[in-house]
Order: structure tokens, then C-alpha cells, then sequence
């Protein structure tokens, strides 16, 4: 099978086109180790296959055999984001079940793995990171070897989840990190040679599962790497300790939070869709909330540069759409050095909720079918509302047995009340008594919502 799988790579390599023009030697490289990881795959499941073994996705690494063909970032869903979170979980930086949604916790998860990778930290899994992706399943399934892993055998190799009590620490606090492995039957903390920037890690042998406390006596993103053995080989597994000092500003999204569903209707709670809520610790600068779609672009500037008061009144907005949102908190800081003030160092995510399409009616209250009006007097009508702005223009118009309109409102808003003469229209045109028809429209993005009460007879008799 080892000679199979290495002609079919020399065949891969002799058939890969030299570089043109603008494709780096790097480039190359990166597609030969995507192609080397999926050759890898099906060596391992074909070595499987043969010793009768039933082998399942969760036996294998997770993330082996993740196929990632687009960018992945919040809002996605699908098979690929599945796998992307089962290799984050594996590797100790994801620590929810993997559901096949890409929300803020995988958004979170991406950027640790990122740092941890010396990648960009931006959350989103592109190009980029998919090429790292590729370059690290290949050494740790053994096609490219380094110091830090060696695998004598998909199936017999140690593996290990290592998770934090919490999701970020203090400067001084107390970091419990537990773990678990598998086929393992010791480990050891990985020891840091460079000493910055790095947690404090005992250099004792561990028991195979187990847990450990730890000082929280540096700032910045540090990791803990533990590394599990057996008789056939080692495994590592890596978590980020998000450790922040006394002083360090940070912001959080308490309200709303994800899977929420906030109703835009405009017919509850005063008017408004949500109080959004944030907390910034150790800090008190203004602020700015943006509402994002489910493709994480801006689909509505909500509030800029306000206060730090902690929470905001989103007023109902009859033009968004039903669908998947959520709400980015940036913080902006003072000018420095004679600068402009500064957005993005800090920010926070509320995870995604849904908003539900806005229910919207109108309807006559003043009067009734069969209503008799006095000609010559002005008249009190009325109307009530559901999901319809305040100040959309409403019009009122008297519809005669010919079919002629005519209108007794000019430049109304959605008041719910309004006094009208019933002597002249808009235009100055007498009404003569008779029967008519009352149509009240409001207008909602270009749409009309009406409501019709006939017949309604005007007469000068009362």
C-alpha cells in the first residue's frame, strides 16, 4: 500500500504544471500538500478497509478528511463547517459540540487556532488558512515530519482534547485547564523555550486524563500544549488562554444573545425591537452598533460615537427584512500622539438571531359600515396601526356611486386620528350627499395598506 500511495504522489508531482507568470513557488506548494492530505486520507481508510476494521469519521482525526472548497465565515452552514469544528475541538479550540453552524464561538475558535498558527486573526477560514489547514494535517498524519508529532499509525496514535474553565482570565486569576485522551498512557505539558508571552507549565509526567491549575502571570493570547504518548507514538492537543490585565479595556454583547428571536412589528414594547446591551470593562469610551447580516456585512449603522451607558433603544424599522442577524459593539478610543480616533481594537459579537417579518394592518376605528355622516361639519376620523411607521403618509379618500375619488387628506401621517372637513375635498370639489365608500391607505415601502368600510352615507339631514 506505502508503494501505491508514493507512485500515485510521484504521478501527482510529475504531472503538476511548472509555475506561470504570477503562481509562487509557495503556491505550488500549498495545492501539492492539499493533494498529499487527500491521498493520506485514502491510504489510511483503504489500510482500514482491509484489516476488516469498522473505522468511523470519529476514530480518524478530526479534520482529516475535510475537503474545504469555499471561504467560511459567520453564518455559514454545511457539512464543511461540521468538519472545520470538529478539527477546532479536536485540537482544544473550539469547546462546543460541533452543529454545523458557523456562529460567534466558531468565529472565536477560527481566530485562536489563527494566532496559534501565526496566521492573521480575522476569524474567517480563507484561502490562506485552508493552506495552513492542508500543511498541518499533512504532518500530523505523517507525510511531512516534524519535531512535535510522530505517528506510526492513523488508528493506534494517542489523541487528546484539552479545554479551559473559562473563556478568558484576568491578570492573577487562576486557570484550570482538563483534559482527556484517547489510546494515550501518559502526557506532558509542552515546556516554552522562549519565555514570553507564555504560562508557567509543570514538567511532570501527567496521567493520561486529568486536569491542572494554573497562574494567570501573563497577558496577550498564550497557549498550553500537551503532548500524549504510547508504546506507537504521540499525539498533541492545544488550547488559547485569553489573559487580560486589570486595566485592559474589553466590551461584551449581553443582549441579544444567539438563537433569539426578535420581533419588528412595531406593536411591542413602545416601539422598539430590542434594548441592546453591552458591558466594557475596565474602560468607559463611546461606542458604535452595527447591525450585520447573515454574509457578516453591515446592514444597518444602528447608533455612532455614544455613550458608554451600557444599553440602547433599537427603534422599530419597518424596511429590514425578516432573516439572520447580529449586533458588532466597536469601541473607539481617544486620538493618540495627535491622531484620529480609532475603531476596531476592541469589539464584540451578540452571536446570530433571528428577527421575524413585521405583521402589518390598518384598520378603521371611527366608524362603521352603514354610518351615517352629517355633511357640512368636520368630522373626527380614526385608524390603528400594526407594524406601520409613525410617519408614513396616510390618505383618506371618499369613493362616490360613479366611482369618482374624492380625497379629504393632504400630507397626514400615521397619527391615528385626524379632523377633516366633509364639505370640500383637497381639491375644492363639493361632496354632494349620497352614499360612498372610505378607503384609508397608509403607505409602507411602497406598498399600500388600506382599509374600506361602505356604504357611508353623507347628508346635510344628520
Amino acid at each position: 500500500m506505502k508503494k501505491f500511495f508514493i507512485a500515485g504522489f510521484a504521478v501527482v508531482l510529475l504531472t503538476l504544471p511548472l509555475a506561470a507568470g504570477a503562481q509562487s513557488l509557495q503556491e505550488q506548494l500549498d495545492t501539492l500538500l492539499i493533494m498529499l492530505a487527500k491521498l493520506q486520507v485514502q491510504v489510511a481508510q483503504q489500510n482500514s478497509a482491509q484489516a476488516g476494521a469498522q473505522t468511523s469519521t470519529n476514530e480518524l482525526k478530526s479534520g482529516m478528511g475535510c475537503d474545504f472548497t469555499r471561504s467560511l465565515y459567520i453564518g455559514l452552514t454545511g457539512s464543511d463547517v461540521t468538519c472545520l469544528q470538529g478539527y477546532l475541538i479536536e485540537d482544544g479550540y473550539l469547546n462546543v459540540s460541533a452543529s454545523g453552524y458557523f456562529g460567534n464561538a466558531t468565529h472565536t475558535g477560527v481566530q485562536r487556532w489563527q494566532a496559534a498558527n501565526g496566521i492573521s486573526n480575522v476569524g474567517t477560514f480563507g484561502p490562506v488558512s485552508r493552506a495552513a489547514y492542508s500543511r498541518l494535517v499533512a504532518r500530523s498524519s505523517g507525510g511531512l515530519k516534524d519535531d512535535s508529532t510522530v505517528n506510526s499509525s492513523v488508528n493506534s496514535s494517542p489523541r487528546c482534547t484539552i479545554t479551559a474553565n473559562k473563556s478568558s482570565y484576568k491578570l492573577g486569576e487562576t486557570i484550570k485547564v482538563s483534559w482527556t485522551s484517547q489510546n494515550a498512557t501518559y502526557a506532558v505539558f509542552k515546556q516554552d523555550v522562549s519565555g514570553k508571552d507564555h504560562l508557567k507549565l509543570p514538567g511532570d509526567k501527567l496521567t493520561a486524563s486529568g486536569s491542572q491549575t494554573l497562574a494567570a502571570d501573563v497577558t496577550g493570547n498564550p497557549d498550553v500544549t500537551l503532548f500524549v504518548y504510547n508504546a506507537k507514538g504521540s499525539g498533541s492537543c492545544k488550547v488559547i488562554i485569553p489573559v487580560i490585565s486589570a486595566n485592559m479595556t474589553s466590551i461584551q454583547v449581553t443582549y441579544p444573545q444567539e438563537g433569539f428571536v426578535l420581533d419588528n412589528s412595531g406593536a411591542k414594547d413602545s416601539g422598539i425591537i430590542a434594548n441592546i446591551q453591552w458591558n466594557q470593562q475596565n474602560g468607559n469610551h463611546p461606542v458604535s452598533i452595527y447591525l450585520l447580516d447573515a454574509d457578516n456585512q453591515v446592514a444597518r449603522t444602528i447608533a455612532t460615537r455614544i455613550r458608554d451607558t451600557g444599553t440602547y433603544r433599537w427603534k422599530y424599522d419597518p424596511t429590514l427584512p425578516a432573516g439572520k442577524y447580529q449586533i458588532r459593539v466597536d469601541v473607539l478610543y481617544p486620538a493618540q500622539d495627535g491622531g484620529q480616533p480609532s475603531y476596531g481594537q476592541d469589539n464584540a459579537y451578540s452571536g446570530y438571531f433571528t428577527i421575524s417579518s413585521p405583521e402589518q394592518s390598518l384598520t378603521i376605528t371611527g366608524h362603521k359600515n352603514g354610518y351615517w355622516i352629517t355633511r357640512g361639519y368636520n368630522q373626527y376620523f380614526t385608524w390603528s396601526t400594526v407594524g406601520i411607521s409613525s410617519s408614513a403618509p396616510v390618505t383618506i379618500d371618499l369613493i362616490d356611486e360613479a366611482g369618482a375619488t374624492h380625497r379629504l387628506s393632504r400630507n397626514l401621517t400615521n397619527t391615528g386620528a385626524a379632523y377633516l372637513s366633509t364639505v370640500y375635498d383637497v381639491d375644492g370639489v363639493a361632496l354632494p350627499d349620497g352614499d360612498y365608500s372610505m378607503k384609508f391607505c397608509a403607505e409602507v415601502t411602497g406598498t399600500l395598506m388600506c382599509d374600506i368600510i361602505s356604504p357611508l352615507t353623507l347628508s346635510d339631514k344628520g
